[in-house]
Order: structure tokens, then C-alpha cells, then sequence
């Protein structure tokens, strides 16, 4: 697992997934690519906002999106970051050029 280094006294976030999200991540043909996405997300439990996310613009505002590279192609992690409740939900995961046709298919 990895070590986002946030701060011990932050609050850790609970985890959630979309069920297309999950099967996404599953469905990464190389382990440590998919291992590394794994991770990246790991990582958001205690650092939901670590400094290279991005907030979407737009009508997609309230999702975030982080970029995981290396060997085995570019990976795209677009989340939301529900404070009140203590969660982020993994909304899609892909490759880096795909994840917006299906963002615009959500809406």
C-alpha cells in the first residue's frame, strides 16, 4: 500500500467505489499498473486532496482527478470528495484518454 504522508491528526476517509469503477480497476491487464492505481487510491483515504489532484471545471466540479503513469500506460482517477460524510467515491478509473467520453456519459 502506499504513503500519502498526510497529516496523523487528519481524519482518514472511508473508501467507496461505483461498481464500474471497481470492475475497472480488476480489469488493468498488468498487475503493477494496476497495483500502483490501487495505491493512488489507498492514498486518498488519508490525503483526499494530495497537491498533483486536479478539481474538474464545469458542470463535473465536484469530481477530482488524479494521474497514475509508468510502465503499462496512464491511468485516470476521477473521484469525489464527500467531507461530511468522511468518503471518497471512485467514480471511473481508465486510461487517461477515455475517462472523459465516459464522464459525459454520466452527465
Amino acid at each position: 500500500m502506499g504513503d500519502a504522508g498526510g497529516n496523523p491528526d487528519a481524519p482518514r476517509y472511508a473508501l467507496s467505489y461505483k461498481s464500474s469503477a471497481k470492475k475497472a480497476v480488476a480489469s488493468i491487464p498488468q498487475r503493477k499498473a494496476r497495483e500502483r492505481v490501487e495505491d493512488a487510491i489507498e492514498d486518498l483515504a488519508s490525503e483526499p486532496r494530495p497537491p498533483h489532484s486536479k478539481q474538474l471545471k464545469g458542470k463535473h466540479s465536484v469530481y477530482r482527478r488524479i494521474d497514475v503513469g509508468g510502465v503499462g500506460g496512464e491511468y485516470r482517477v476521477i473521484y469525489e470528495v464527500r467531507d461530511k460524510e468522511l468518503v471518497v467515491l471512485v467514480v471511473i478509473v481508465g486510461q487517461r484518454e477515455g475517462v472523459y467520453n465516459i464522464l459525459k456519459r454520466l452527465g
